[in-house]
Formats: structure tokens, C-alpha cells, sequence
């Protein structure tokens, strides 16, 4: 396997978990992952009323729940003091994509200083969360890239 097959398959790679990674929280198993994190069942009655079609185990689970077979556990929900919110999870989808898009640029032949604030520039502007500032976003992944490549 040559250099370029290589590059050619891991972007088909990072492709299909790039999508699968985006489709998961709109999908049912999303939502029952976020109401067993955090107790709430607005995700799932979105999803109802979205007018997707369910799978049978989905409504297998649905009538489960509806009957009360399902609960959330007692007190706290396991989520409830969590350090994975939505602006966690696109910062470390991003940090991948930098790691990623320097490893690509890398095995082109391009050298590896000053590729870092590229990679974190083009991953910023497209894994910003939804009601924050891509600038803001910027700063807040090039310290987390910082932070999580530090020698301790």
C-alpha cells in the first residue's frame, strides 16, 4: 500500500466517523443515551415528533418506557455534574480533525512547523457549536490542544 492509498483511506475513514459521530445525537439510540445521562426526555419527544421512522427494538424500548418498565435511577442522574457538555465533545472532535488534517499534511510532504494554527483555524471554523462565536471557539480549542499535549 502506497503513501497516497493510505492518505485516500484514512480520509474515508475519518469521512464515516465524522458523519456517524454528526448523526448520532439526532438519532433515537442519541436520545436515549442523553435522557439515561442527564434524565430528560426532551430529546425523545423530539425525535417523536420529528416523524422519523423507529426501528422495532426502538419501539420495543418506546412502549417499555411508556409503560414505566424503564426509570432513570434514583437520585442524581449520572450526567448531572458531567464535564462532557456540547462544547467538550466539538472541542475534542476538533482536536482530532487538527491531529488528523497535520498527519495528512504531513504525509504530503509539507513540513510540520506552522501547521497547527492552520489545522486549528480550518477545524474551528467548522466544528463550532451552535450559539457560540467561531472566535471564541478558536481560542478555546487552541488551549485545549495545548493543555491536552503537554508533557506531564
Amino acid at each position: 500500500m502506497t503513501g497516497d492509498d493510505r492518505v485516500q483511506r484514512f480520509d474515508e475513514l475519518l469521512g464515516a466517523i465524522k458523519a456517524e459521530l454528526e448523526e448520532y445525537p439526532r438519532s433515537f439510540q442519541g436520545a436515549v443515551s442523553y435522557w439515561q445521562q442527564y434524565a430528560k426526555g426532551d430529546q425523545i419527544a423530539a425525535y417523536l415528533r420529528s416523524g422519523r421512522a423507529l426501528s422495532a427494538d426502538d419501539r420495543e424500548w418506546l412502549a417499555s418506557f411508556v409503560e414505566g418498565k424503564i426509570r432513570s435511577p434514583r437520585g442524581r442522574p449520572p450526567g448531572f455534574n458531567q464535564r462532557y457538555t456540547e462544547l467538550r465533545w466539538a472541542l475534542a472532535i476538533a482536536a482530532f480533525d487538527v491531529k488528523s488534517s497535520i498527519l495528512k499534511w504531513t504525509a504530503a510532504g509539507e513540513k510540520r512547523r506552522g501547521l497547527t494554527p492552520k489545522a486549528i483555524e480550518a477545524a474551528a471554523a467548522e466544528f463550532c457549536p451552535s450559539g457560540m462565536e467561531p472566535v471564541d471557539f478558536h481560542e478555546k480549542l487552541a488551549i485545549f490542544i495545548a493543555r491536552s499535549t503537554r508533557q506531564r
